[in-house]
């Protein structure tokens, strides 16, 4: 599986591949590379949970909530931080839309 390659290009291309299946995305995998040990991946990985929020299920939003405030490393924190921003800025937007 590209997401757990050796290589940091394959997986962070495995992470910005996922982001265009939508509703068919592992968004827990996607959770899961918010820990990669690169940085683009990571990036990548909160990139694509934002675009992905409306499939996020509540146990994937748990487990980025939990990577915000415990993870032992702070760019791990800022690549969570950002997909709960992304998904709280999502949910307004579509709250304002909705009204």
């Amino acid at each position: 599986e590209l997401l757990s390659d050796a290589d940091a290009d394959a997986r962070e291309m495995a992470v910005r591949a996922m982001s265009a299946l939508g509703e068919l995305a592992d968004c827990a995998a996607l959770v899961g590379r918010l820990e990669d040990e690169e940085g683009d991946v990571r990036s990548a990985a909160a990139d694509a949970l934002v675009v992905l929020r409306a499939a996020l299920c509540a146990a994937d939003v748990g487990a980025v909530a939990v990577l915000c405030v415990s993870h032992g490393q702070e760019e791990v924190r800022a690549a969570a931080l950002a997909v709960v921003g992304g998904v709280g800025a999502g949910a307004a937007s579509h709250a304002g839309a909705v009204a």
